[in-house]
């Protein structure tokens, strides 16, 4: 389980990348407590920019707790790997992290 972000990325905010969470510990609160943890270390001007994330459309457990802390889908596009059948990523974004860290407590 692990996070991490990037804040070079401006055109939709900072970029969290690499929000992961094994199977065996799903639906316990593990996101939202890694995301609680990672956003309070962003600097302060960072914490009013938006912030966004990529997941996989088809990981229905992933985009249900982003539905339920009111990130929005402002993209939508496929991503294709050598070989494989191209596949539907969602780009969810929130106003400030500091909205998005105020929703994890609500």
């Amino acid at each position: 389980m692990f996070a991490a972000t990037f804040n070079e990325e401006t055109e939709f905010g900072t970029y969290l990348n690499n929000l992961y969470v094994s199977s065996a510990f799903q639906r316990q609160g593990v996101a939202k407590s890694l995301l609680r943890q990672t956003i309070p270390v962003f600097k302060r001007p960072r914490k009013e920019l938006p912030v966004h994330l990529l997941v996989f459309a088809k990981n229905t457990k992933a985009v249900a707790v982003y539905d339920q802390l009111g990130g929005i889908v402002i993209d939508k596009s496929q991503a294709v790997r050598a070989g494989n059948t191209p596949v539907e990523l969602l780009r969810y974004q929130w106003p400030s992290a500091q909205t998005l860290f105020e929703k994890l407590d609500g």
